[in-house]
């Protein structure tokens, strides 16, 4: 970490103040002290003897806002399959509603701790092409899902492949991202 006046100044300061340009080169201003970043998107910087990440993460929020899209999608299902049942809570024993209501809850529990993940290994530094295939796929998992859900086993050969498809991988995503994470978190302690 390079830093002015001296490298001692930067552990006085807790918190950005601007970022700039110099000679084509992007500084952090700490402070009175400016630092250069180290690596691609991270600043490095001291404080209480604790190191300090600060990135830009610009990914992960493309795949929060897409996942977002596809939630107003499946929860305007639900709103319209409502309004025309009349139905205010529950799926008024109405299978349309009933599956409607399970897309919508299965991409609920399976959205926010991928991306969790996915803002960490962001976070941690895994290269963009790693991260794009990893939230693409999510996305096209999320996607596939409740085009595959059905209520009987009576359904097109496709409709189960779709699911058999995004269950099995978003498990991958889960395992993949999980144990990247671990790794380099561990990696991160010795």
């Amino acid at each position: 970490v390079r830093c002015a006046p001296n490298s001692q100044s930067i552990q006085k300061f807790t918190f950005i103040e601007k970022i700039s340009k110099f000679h084509g080169h992007t500084l952090v201003q700490l402070g009175k002290s400016y630092v250069q970043p180290i690596k691609q998107h991270f600043m490095l910087a001291t404080r209480s003897k604790r190191k300090v990440i600060m990135s830009e993460i610009i990914i992960t929020p493309i795949y929060v806002a897409l996942t977002a899209l596809i939630m107003v999608v499946l929860a305007n299902l639900i709103g319209v399959r409502r309004w025309t049942l009349r139905a205010g809570i529950g799926d008024a024993g109405d299978l349309k509603l009933a599956l409607a209501i399970r897309r919508f809850g299965n991409l609920i529990e399976h959205a926010p701790i991928l991306l969790v993940i996915m803002f960490f290994l962001e976070l941690k530094g895994f290269s963009d092409t790693f991260l794009h295939a990893y939230g693409m796929s999510f996305i096209i998992f999320r996607i596939l899902h409740p085009l595959g859900l059905f209520k009987d086993v009576s359904v097109p050969t496709s409709q189960k492949i779709m699911r058999l498809v995004a269950v099995t991988g978003t498990t991958i995503l889960y395992i993949v991202g999980s144990i990247s994470l671990l790794l380099v978190s561990l990696q991160t302690l010795s």
